[in-house]
């Protein structure tokens, strides 16, 4: 491989030489034909400007414009992928592990998200459940169904974690490693019904793990889609976990024009 990469390097400085060799060449022609040497110079004085011009407005201009429109297009993939991940399990998976959460209904008062919230209103969400002290236990909730969603979906998680959109979002590849782990947690015990008092304390600690990450996720796409997508954003409101009275069926109370 190093090899490969002198070979490379030799044949770039051969081609440089070269260059300079056919410019030096092409003066030295030009100053025997005509024999004027302050011609050349102005030139070259008149090139070398040139070149540190279209180097700053390539440098400063053009290559900012390219580089935030790759950008913009790496974290439109980047939220496609997400919002796969909830549309397929991830909504779901909020509403399994917040069961076990003892606290649900204090954090429940903060995500109460409307069609009027900001991105300042997601991100103090997001501070709000970082700083939850949920007490979450292995006994509140559906163990052994949530052990099966992870097992069902395992291809899919899989599938997401070898998307190279996600190597440039750390905090959702933590909470997918976070939801590998939980899963081989379960079904490493044989009986869910039998835990020890040990066994139930990891297990807890597991899924508060999965529970914050999974939520402040969640609400970084709800951010995403109110500020591009209203149609899903809608959708999502209407399908809130957090909010028990959430229904998706409309009824027959005048609804907002979706903007």
């Amino acid at each position: 491989m190093n090899k490969g990469n002198l070979s490379d390097t030799g044949w770039m400085v051969i081609l440089v030489i070269v260059f300079l060799v056919l410019a030096v060449a092409c003066f030295t022609l030009d100053f025997i034909l005509f024999h004027d040497s302050a011609a050349i110079v102005q030139y070259l004085l008149e090139e070398t400007g040139f070149v540190f011009k279209s180097v700053i407005l390539v440098t400063l201009v053009i290559d900012k414009i390219i580089t935030s429109r790759e950008i913009k297009n790496r974290l439109q993939k980047l939220n496609m992928v997400i919002g796969v991940f909830f549309s397929e399990i991830g909504t779901e998976l909020i509403s399994f592990v917040a069961d076990f959460d003892r606290n649900y209904e204090e954090l429940s008062r903060h995500l109460q998200f409307s069609d009027k919230w900001k991105p300042e209103d997601f991100k103090r969400a997001q501070e709000i459940v970082k700083q939850h002290h949920a007490k979450v236990a292995v006994t509140e909730g559906d163990l052994k169904n949530f052990k099966k969603l992870l097992h069902d979906n395992r291809d899919f998680l899989l599938a997401l974690l070898q998307n190279p959109s996600l190597l440039e979002n750390e905090s959702f590849t933590d909470l997918l490693w976070a939801l590998f782990h939980m899963a081989e947690e379960l079904s490493s015990r044989k009986d869910l019904d039998d835990l020890s008092n040990a066994d139930k304390v990891h297990l807890s600690g597991d899924l508060a793990r999965v529970y914050k990450a999974l939520v402040c996720e969640w609400l970084g796409y709800l951010n995403h889609l109110e500020n591009n997508y209203p149609f899903l954003y809608s959708f999502e409101m209407r399908t809130n976990p957090f909010n028990p009275s959430a229904r998706v069926e409309f009824n027959d109370i005048p609804q907002p024009e979706a903007r």
